[in-house]
């Protein structure tokens, strides 16, 4: 009768073992320990109700079970599951327009004043949209367009330095380095005391320029996001070569490839076809 007993408790010990072990894969699975009523859960709640009655009536748990339940809880709760996960997925958008900005950048020199004329939520979704190489090229060639032909080129330096892009003037650069001023922008302030300018006269300009070039941009801002590469085309058809131009960066898939590069290679070869014609 005793080996019947003991027999009997040794098969419901692994018995309640191989329920724990499947809790456990299921929560795994899940990839948190969930709440919410479930048969899963019913099967934890019984097991303990199990240990509980057993340590009343001075019998003993196998450690094999304290094993499968500290596995149990030790996995994250539901909601802190859901915190790192969101955690997750915004340090992965992060890196990604990290790493698109970085391939941008070298296409649009001036991308940043995107920022500074339409604010951070459409700069974030210029680096979320798909890089396309040739379409940020003819992007940027309608953007240096419009800075070229709109303001005075002071005034272009000014709202580049405000936006943190790039300029080649060697005095600037050399203040800049000498006085310590990040390279994701210069303040107002610093912009003013450098041209002898007031804060405030310094403000007005960039507002009213990031206005200006704002209004003109925008349809074709628009147009890049969307892949509407025609109405760029057709609307700066003035500008030389820019569909051959346009079709040659398309048609060999250039990428990663300086912007400045790219157009001494496109007007090369544009430039000795035309010769062989």
């Amino acid at each position: 009768m005793r080996n019947c007993s003991e027999t009997k408790r040794k098969n419901n010990d692994e018995k309640i073992l191989a329920n724990l072990e499947s809790v456990f894969a299921y929560y795994q699975q899940l990839g948190y320990r969930s709440k919410r009523p479930c048969a899963q859960l019913q099967t934890l709640n019984n097991i303990h109700a199990t240990i509980n009655r057993r340590k009343r009536h001075g019998q003993s748990v196998p450690e094999s079970w304290h094993t499968a339940i500290q596995q149990i809880y030790a996995l994250p709760t539901q909601k802190q599951w859901e915190m790192k996960n969101a955690l997750d997925i915004r340090a992965s958008i992060a890196a990604t327009r990290e790493s698109n900005y970085k391939k941008l950048a070298k296409i649009i020199p001036n991308i940043r004043i995107i920022k500074t004329l339409f604010g951070d939520a459409e700069f974030n979704t210029l680096l979320d949209t798909p890089i396309d190489s040739a379409g940020a090229f003819l992007f940027n060639t309608i953007l240096e367009d419009m800075l070229a032909s709109t303001m005075p080129e002071r005034i272009s330096t000014i709202l580049k330095l405000y936006s943190g892009c790039p300029v080649r003037d060697a005095d600037i650069v050399a203040y800049a380095k000498t006085h310590n001023i990040s390279p994701n922008g210069w303040t107002m302030r610093e912009i003013g005391t450098y041209y002898g300018l007031t804060h405030g006269r310094v403000g007005i300009i960039i507002g009213k320029q990031s206005r200006r070039l704002a209004q003109q941009l925008t349809k074709y801002y628009k147009s890049y996001i969307n892949n509407d590469i025609e109405t760029i085309l057709t609307d700066f058809k003035n500008i030389p070569n820019l569909r051959p131009r346009f079709e040659f960066y398309r048609r060999y898939k250039i990428n990663d490839i300086d912007v400045s590069e790219m157009n001494r290679a496109g007007q090369w070869l544009l430039n000795n076809f035309v010769k062989q014609k």
